[in-house]
């Protein structure tokens, strides 16, 4: 009897209550989800603006918040049951804002004989609807058909609405309904003028449930908030998180702490080294949450963001991730539990770990400096399925380094499915980052937007000779859906992106695997140029370690068998390492006939027996084959319009057999180098006949593995790698420096200041041995007598100069010639040179401090710093282009050396003096500086 009295007050209770809980309704507008899954042929939804790009109109009436539409369109939404109504007001766009003179107004023609005009925006590229038709002039007036479909069954529709019709008001009940389908079609009469607005659209739902745009064939079953067995019991064996930050400055002192992949609770995982970290929350869905500079604690996630994206089949995955963030201007951890899967994606479903392989087969075999930076750490392996593609393994590389502010990402696809499937396209990292300006408008062309306090570069890199000309797929882009961020554009660049411009665009088959290319990510501890760029020579010393190979080489105008041998026989004399058989010497390695090879290898013979190297020139790009095996132009289908205007294609019959040959001249010959001019420079190719590739979508990526399938050939072979190309992560060994060729021509004197000032300019983003620089010992380019150093005898200060400031800055030059020296005081001369650079060669080749730029008014000089040194620490050396000696006090930065408090200074080799240096790292030293000439000091 008590139990019934306490079961019917709690029913009676209940009944009270109900109304009131049912009433409180949560609102979620649609324009605030990810509209970007609602499908459309054309382009995609524009969110609080019309089509076109303007306010959206309907009958005359303005609206400022809602999606804009082109039919024909279709959106999913996961109301999980748990929706209760969908309020929105529908119609045609009136067009009123078209404007059909517009300047740069495109086109592109469909299959079907009608054109889409639009026109780019400036700032993001994206294109903006004018118009769909024949012409611009007959573009129709629109008329399409609103829908609503409730799990499969029409449950609303708006019947013909026509182009100033008013808006017709939808309130329907959605309760009980799982997913709910919103679409507009058209009425019938073709698509033109079809721009359809959903304005003021939104659902409400029962408390706690967060409704989502979700795609076609998403699985509401997928979304789980619990972590698998399996991947529960793998996250608990994982150590508890210790929080360390390092107590050194890396730059300097190699932290104790190491790389380490620890749990954090029972739902993260967290890569920390002392010096940066990454967390990844695990359920419901992988995704990261926090990127940290540990030092300084700055933290560079704003917004999560999926793991990766990758487009199969034709349809676009997100891969982890996870939705529903309260506000996308920042994150707090306690919002992570009432996140969800986002709809669709690939869902976590194993864990790896394990130590950090080397990047490339490599091994040492030239000089290398003493102190070296090195690669190891730990990996992270996460691996994510589908219930749509199963057989489908997409997996997450994260990688964590030792002693560097450093995390990879890298995504690879297996395909187990049973039948062949196609990776179409991928974004590889994504980083939502905090803004670092608040523009309530668009800056000046002057101003800018100023990028975030990190690093970020990929492997995918071509025609430049440093990365930020090589760049071909780090993309900053804006986020639409960060609504609250004080640009009233919404055009603030707050995301950073590792995705191709096209492809990859292969084809798998059954029990094939897929990896793209590794993106770097390098959280910077604040914004001092030299301590920034420092970090990424560091960066550079250790993920790719061949380059800090320096032989010391010359380059020779002749293959005449006896300017060769004279050549080889005068490097030993001097002390020289390598001769380089330069462009216009006469060498082809694409004649691979056995009177040609038998040449070259009797000459590498001669050279190897003398203890010399020996390389060559050859030029891939930047000419034409045929229009056969040319690169063929998308838009004209004939060659031309490429990187260098006509350039044959790596993926044709040429290409291919060009590549062999290389191989083939390397083998039997024994050659040590290879100068490779023109390497694959990013070219797309819309021939559909290349044995290489399959169409322009594959086209980059197909010859950009074939490009790099040769240098890391080449750097298992030992084979050394000049490229004036940025393929320093993918095997090759130096680049040029960055200069202007026909400045070579120039009056010798303006050679030596330009030529410092290169040197100067060359070594803030790469180390003294990944550059190279030029002498002309005889004529290039023109210039006659003035310009070059043969006679060398003739020109002996000049020559002293060039090798003093090359060979001071760690860098090697192409001394492009025919002999290194011509009488005896010539040859003393260099070997003099060679003799001093290799005594203090360990030094010399460290990273340089810049202390002045040459201008030609007043001394200039560059600071030498390696803190690893056992003993020679520094290696300062200062320039006077004056005719009269300099005497001043200059204030050398030796934080950069690790010393404090004093140091041992010896100017010119003479006895070393301590010298106090303050709390600054600063040491104050006079010096006089020669006319003309220089000085140079040792730091101990």
């Amino acid at each position: 009897m008590i139990m019934s009295k306490i079961r019917y007050k709690i029913v009676l209770l209940f009944l009270m209550v109900y109304p009131f809980v049912k009433g409180y309704a949560q609102k979620y507008a649609l324009a605030k989800m990810n509209t970007g899954l609602i499908k459309q042929e054309v382009f995609s939804p524009m969110v609080n603006q019309s089509m076109l790009g303007k306010v959206m109109v309907i009958a005359g009436k303005k609206y400022n918040e809602g999606i804009s539409v082109q039919a024909p369109s279709s959106g999913f939404l996961d109301v999980g049951k748990k929706g209760l109504k969908f309020i929105a007001d529908v119609g045609v766009d009136d067009y009123a804002n078209r404007n059909l003179n517009a300047p740069n107004i495109e086109s592109i023609a469909r299959t079907d004989g009608i054109k889409v005009f639009y026109q780019s925006a400036n700032i993001t590229g994206k294109k903006v609807l004018i118009g769909i038709g024949t012409s611009l002039q007959e573009i129709a007036p629109g008329s399409v058909v609103f829908t609503l479909i409730g799990d499969g069954k029409k449950i609303w529709s708006s019947g013909v609405m026509k182009q100033g019709d008013q808006a017709k008001h939808i309130d329907v009940d959605i309760s009980g309904i799982a997913i709910l389908n919103f679409t507009v079609s058209d009425a019938g009469d073709g698509i033109s003028g079809d721009v359809a607005n959903w304005v003021n659209a939104y659902v409400t739902t029962s408390p706690g449930f967060v409704p989502q745009l979700v795609n076609k064939n998403y699985n509401a079953k997928n979304n789980l908030n619990v972590l698998t067995k399996p991947l529960a019991l793998a996250l608990q064996k994982l150590p508890n998180y210790v929080a360390e930050v390092a107590k050194t400055d890396w730059l300097i002192q190699k932290p104790a702490e190491k790389a380490k992949i620890q749990r954090i609770g029972h739902n993260e995982i967290i890569l920390s080294n002392g010096l940066a970290s990454r967390t990844i929350t695990m359920s419901p869905n992988a995704a990261t949450t926090s990127l940290k500079n540990l030092v300084t604690g700055e933290e560079f996630i704003r917004a999560v963001q999926p793991e990766a994206v990758v487009t199969i089949d034709g349809e676009t995955y997100e891969i982890g991730g996870l939705a529903g963030q309260v506000n996308r201007g920042y994150l707090l951890h306690d919002w992570l539990k009432d996140m969800y899967s986002p709809a669709g994606s690939f869902q976590l479903s194993d864990i790896t770990i394990q130590a950090i392989q080397p990047l490339l087969q490599w091994k040492a075999k030239r000089w290398l400096p003493v102190t070296q930076w090195e690669a190891t750490g730990k990996e992270l392996i996460l691996s994510f399925t589908h219930p749509d593609k199963k057989g489908v393994v997409v997996k997450v590389h994260h990688k964590i380094y030792d002693n560097l502010p450093l995390v990879t990402k890298t995504i690879s696809v297996t395909n187990n499915s049973g039948k062949e499937i196609k990776v179409n396209h991928f974004v590889g990292e994504i980083i939502a980052y905090p803004e670092k300006e608040n523009f309530v408008s668009v800056p000046s062309p002057g101003a800018g937007w100023s990028k975030p306090n990190f690093y970020i570069e990929n492997d995918y890199a071509f025609g430049g000779m440093i990365y930020d000309e090589s760049d071909q797929s780090i993309s900053w882009e804006r986020d639409s859906a960060y609504t609250s961020q004080v640009n009233y554009l919404l055009q603030t660049p707050c995301v950073v992106k590792s995705i191709p411009k096209n492809g990859p665009s292969q084809v798998l088959q059954n029990g094939q695997r897929w990896q793209g290319f590794n993106t770097y990510t390098m959280l910077m501890d604040g914004t001092d140029r030299e301590r920034n760029t420092l970090s990424r020579r560091k960066m550079y010393r250790a993920l790719a370690p061949w380059v800090t190979e320096n032989p010391i080489f010359m380059h020779l105008t002749s293959t005449k068998l006896e300017v060769v041998k004279d050549a080889v026989d005068q490097c030993v004399a001097t002390g020289y390492e390598m001769i380089i058989l330069s462009f216009g010497s006469g060498l082809n390695m694409e004649n691979v006939s056995k009177e040609n090879l038998d040449k070259y290898k009797m000459l590498a013979d001669y050279a190897h027996s003398k203890g010399i190297q020996i390389g060559g020139y050859s030029l891939f790009s930047s000419r034409s084959i045929d229009p056969q095996n040319d690169v063929i132009n998308l838009k004209t289908g004939k060659p031309g319009g490429t990187t260098f205007n006509n350039a044959p294609c790596l993926g044709s019959q040429w290409g291919i057999s060009y590549l062999k040959k290389i191989q083939q001249f390397f083998e039997y010959t024994g050659f040590d180098l290879l100068e490779h001019d023109g390497p694959y420079p990013g070219d797309f190719c819309a021939s559909k006949d290349h044995p290489g590739h399959k169409d322009y979508f594959d086209s980059q990526w197909n010859q950009w593995k074939q490009s790099t399938g040769l240098y890391q050939w080449m750097l298992a072979k030992d084979i050394y790698l000049n490229t004036p190309d940025f393929y320093m992560l993918n095997g090759a060994n130096k680049t040029g420096i960055g200069y202007r060729e026909v400045n070579w021509s120039l009056p010798r004197a303006e050679q030596i200041i330009l030529g410092r000032q290169n040197l100067y300019d060359g070594t803030w983003v790469r180390t003294p041995s990944m550059g190279w620089t030029f002498v002309p010992l005889t004529e290039y380019q023109g210039g006659g007598a003035a310009a070059t150093l043969e006679p060398l005898s003739e020109h002996l200060k000049e020559y002293a100069a060039h090798m003093q400031q090359n060979y001071g800055s760690g860098v090697q030059a192409c001394y492009r010639g025919n002999r290194l020296y011509d009488t005896e005081a010539t040859k003393n001369l260099v070997k003099e040179n060679i003799s001093h650079y290799k005594k203090y060669r360990d030094i010399l080749n460290a990273d340089i401090i810049h202390l002045r730029r040459p201008t030609g008014r007043d001394w200039d000089g560059i600071l030498h710093a390696d803190p690893l040194a056992k003993k020679e620490k520094g290696f300062a050396i200062l320039y006077n282009p004056l005719d009269t000696p300099i005497t001043t006090a200059i204030k050398l930065p030796l934080y950069y050396t690790g010393i404090s408090n004093s140091a041992n200074i010896s100017i010119e080799g003479r006895l070393a003096k301590p010298v106090a240096v303050d709390k600054d790292g600063m040491a104050l030293i006079e010096v006089t500086i020669p006319a003309n000439g220089n000085t140079w000091m040792v730091v101990e």
